[in-house]
């Protein structure tokens, strides 16, 4: 389920930076990403991956 919602928050991200090139869209995706959650006790891969916060767009 994260293409769903990488997408919807790159449209966040897109609507109110209609300019932005791909490249851009994708810095923006990566930099709200966070690493502040539970884990490796979740996280059956023992790989913390980015979980991205929507929220500031």
């Amino acid at each position: 389920m994260a293409s769903p919602h990488a997408a919807g928050g790159a449209a966040l991200y897109k609507a109110t930076h209609p300019s932005a090139s791909p490249d851009q869209v994708k810095s923006a995706l990566q930099s709200a990403g966070t690493t502040d959650w539970i884990w490796p006790s979740e996280d059956p891969d023992g790989v913390q991956e980015r979980l991205l916060n929507a929220g500031g767009f």
